[in-house]
């Protein structure tokens, strides 16, 4: 039997999960971690919130809608969530600017936080360190989603050393 390429797209490798159930799983997990969740968004479910650059000019341009804004303390931490590395969502995160982040703030009701750390993560099922993490900038998260959640710290991560410890976070 034959099957269309159209039909290819929707047949599910074993053992990757996709990008729903990498975003509830990390929901999850950082709800249990004590992270405050300020923007949710699963495809097909709930909506996450868009984050816009007032300084760009008009609302659409440079607008970015991530899977999961989760707070503490003083950090916001932006996720991007895929069954494999996707070079566009790394490049989504790097754009963020400094417009996004008084967005952010403002719609989160966040002005008492003065030095508010943004720190870029992405959540995956399917992940190569040797591979991967090549590709991945010096200061991003990964969240590794299977049977259980791995967390990688890359060398120039923003997030404080405490809370990088309470995600039990391993050095790459």
């Amino acid at each position: 039997m034959l099957l269309s390429l159209k039909m290819l797209c929707y047949i599910k490798r074993p053992g990757v999960l996709e990008e729903e159930e990498i975003t509830r799983a990390l929901y999850d997990f950082l709800r249990a971690k004590k992270w405050e969740i300020l923007s949710y968004g699963v495809p097909r479910g709930m909506k996450a919130r868009v984050v816009h650059d007032p300084d760009s000019g008009f609302r659409s341009k440079d607008s970015i809608i991530p899977d999961i804004i989760a707070r503490r303390e003083n950090v916001l931490l932006v996720m991007e969530n895929k069954s494999r590395l996707a070079v566009r969502d790394v490049i989504k995160l790097q754009k963020m600017t400094l417009g996004h982040v008084r967005y952010m703030k403002e719609i989160f009701k966040l002005s008492e936080i003065e030095n508010v750390v943004i720190q870029r993560a992405l959540g995956l099922s399917e992940f190569s360190l040797d591979r991967d993490s090549q590709r991945i900038p010096e200061d991003f998260i990964i969240f590794i989603v299977d049977t259980t959640i791995t967390v990688y710290a890359r060398p120039h991560v923003q997030i404080p050393a405490n809370l990088l410890g309470e995600l039990n976070a391993k050095k790459i």
